[in-house]
């Protein structure tokens, strides 16, 4: 398990280089800047939690049913934004994430010693950085060693920021598998940059699983279900406890591997981070969003601090498309 105790390390090392390295400021690239960076954020085994929390949806249409093949996705995207945040309520060490929290299998290794791989793309905000940036994180789960519960760790992740972008800025976040690698694209202000082409273990299957199934531990059931994709409003180091911060998430989609085009997630329902499983084992954050709540504003999911509130989880949550309109833009224009 890895758990980053200098979580903000690369975030502070993108920092130094843009202030001392180029002759420029960060409004100033014409071309996005990406790099390897340090671990941020956690995944945990089964009764062993840890505490960061998280608040977003999981998408509950089951495409498993009667034909494996079905609930697979080729690329998955979902778009994101801070719109009205001040982010001087985040505290100095804290974070906050929105993005997509995807799930895909591995070829060799299951039963027994089922390994799955989890994939992160986010859109990232410190009160450090001027502005907003792209986070991105590659899990190996173990999700059973000899039949018991396992291990994740972290094996990659790498930081970006993206010409432009403001606080205000809406961003459209995608994951595309193609033979060889997971592309990372970025879409904003009319502009879509290819990031990343990310080089897979040579076992992990080249794409994500869609819907949700039963969690067991071989015959016996186990509470709570599986949830293979999700799309996450908030996920800090920890509770931001302010009023002050905004996350928007709208459009999520895929593409089916049977399929070229996308098919629009038009309704979710919620998790956090004590029921966001992404195998039988494993789950994303750690803890409660606590005093969060959401609110539609087509076509946006709002998250936003409220006090004493809680979005229960399983609450349903739905993107109504405006009248006379498709939910979601072409991405690739």
């Amino acid at each position: 398990m890895v758990a980053h105790k200098n979580s903000i390390l690369c975030l502070t090392l993108v920092l130094y280089l843009l202030t001392s390295s180029f002759p420029f400021s960060v409004k100033g690239l014409d071309s996005p800047l990406v790099m390897d960076c340090e671990s941020l954020l956690e995944s945990w085994v089964d009764g062993n939690q840890h505490s960061q929390p998280y608040v977003g949806c999981y998408m509950t249409t089951d495409y498993l049913l009667g034909n494996q093949t079905v609930g697979r996705a080729s690329a998955v995207s979902v778009t994101v934004s801070f719109k009205g945040t001040n982010k001087s309520v985040i505290q100095h060490d804290n974070w906050l994430t929105a993005g997509i929290a995807a799930q895909g299998p591995d070829s060799v290794h299951g039963g027994c010693n089922a390994i799955d791989w989890g994939y992160i793309f986010d859109l990232l905000l410190t009160p450090q950085m001027s502005q907003p940036q792209v986070y991105a994180e590659v899990f190996e789960g173990h999700e059973w060693v000899n039949c018991l519960p396992g291990y994740a760790k972290s094996i990659y992740s790498w930081t970006g920021i993206v010409p432009g972008l403001t606080i205000n800025s809406t961003v459209t976040l995608t994951m595309q598998w193609t033979e060889t690698t997971l592309d990372y694209y970025v879409k904003a202000d009319g502009t879509t940059w290819l990031l990343k082409q990310y080089i897979p273990n040579e076992t992990a299957c080249h794409y994500f699983m869609t819907g949700i199934c039963g969690r067991a531990w071989g015959p016996l059931p186990l509470p709570n279900t599986v949830k293979f994709l999700q799309f996450f409003g908030a996920w800090s180091k920890y509770n931001i406890g302010r009023v002050g911060w905004h996350s928007y998430l709208s459009c999520p989609r895929f593409i089916k591997t049977s399929e070229v085009t996308w098919t629009d997630v038009t309704f979710a329902y919620s998790t956090d981070g004590l029921n966001s499983y992404w195998d039988h084992t494993l789950g994303w954050g750690g803890a409660i969003y606590s005093n969060v709540t959401a609110l539609y504003y087509s076509p946006s999911i709002h998250f936003y601090p409220y006090p004493r509130a809680r979005l229960p989880p399983d609450t349903p949550l739905l993107w109504p498309p405006p009248p006379g309109h498709g939910l979601c833009p072409t991405l690739f224009t």
